[in-house]
């Protein structure tokens, strides 16, 4: 497929039949493009990024439902994910009560899981949880359910059984302790994980206060670090803790790196 921001929505609908069920499962604004009126008037004249505006979801989010890879696809992207810690806010998580969506099922007929897993999360209330079992971790819908408010962690149950848990809103970040300052510099958390910010300190300070915190016990494997210029002190020292790291956009005049600690056998 590869959908682009300036693809027209009735192009892609039209390349893509099973697409409406899609959209319409992101967010039930799009049923208007099922009406033949709204459709001559909506689809064939804008494009899928002025489509996002319009109904006020994100374009990263629109382009995924509309490129949703296939089971096949993301069988070979994310069957071998590595285990995860497992977060405090899983001490509270009621199973019991939980809304629950299996997707093996749908994978095995061939059908992607996007519309499934979508349509299970709508009905999850405020602080209710969700559990998907899949053949795979489902990483890029995890990373659509985050951008809706959902906190989630997977285990690996069998080889072709996974079992994400997902739990809707803010009281789960209540669970986790503040992270104290390191050498002044400025920690907190956020909803892509651990943040610090280095940028007011002198050398050699900021590679301490990093370091200090990837070798803690608060980081959850992800930090992201706000830097004033890029620390080439800092990466050999990350990877002989097992940490790898990129640079990702930031703000102007700013050096930002993703930190991320690699899985171990």
């Amino acid at each position: 497929m590869g959908y682009s921001a300036d693809t027209r929505v009735a192009d892609a609908l039209a390349a893509d039949p099973e697409l409406i069920g899609r959209l319409v499962a992101l967010n039930p604004s799009f049923q208007l493009l099922q009406d033949p009126d709204s459709f001559a008037q909506l689809g064939n004249a804008v494009t899928l990024k002025e489509a996002a505006g319009v109904v006020g979801v994100p374009l990263a989010d629109l382009l995924m439902a509309a490129n949703a890879q296939s089971p096949v696809q993301c069988q070979a992207a994310y069957g071998d994910a590595p285990d995860e810690e497992r977060p405090i806010w899983m001490n509270r998580f009621e199973e019991e009560t939980a809304h629950r969506v299996d997707v093996r099922p749908v994978i095995a007929a061939g059908h992607e899981p996007f519309t499934a897993i979508m349509t299970a999360a709508a009905a999850v209330p405020e602080e209710g949880g969700l559990i998907i079992d899949a053949p795979f971790n489902p990483m890029p819908l995890r990373g659509m359910l985050k951008r809706k408010g959902f906190a989630s962690y997977a285990g690996h149950l069998a080889p072709d059984h996974w079992r994400v848990y997902c739990l809707r809103g803010e009281s789960y970040a209540k669970d986790l302790p503040p992270i104290p300052s390191q050498f002044g510099a400025p920690i907190w958390r956020a909803d892509d994980g651990v943040h610090i910010d280095v940028r007011s300190l002198e050398a050699p300070a900021p590679l301490m206060a990093i370091l200090a915190l990837v070798d803690g016990p608060d980081h959850g494997g992800l930090v992201t670090v706000h830097h004033r210029r890029d620390p080439l002190y800092l990466y050999p020292e990350l990877a002989e803790r097992g940490w790898s790291w990129q640079r990702i956009p930031g703000e102007q005049g700013e050096i930002r790196l993703l930190l991320r600690k690699e899985a171990t056998d």
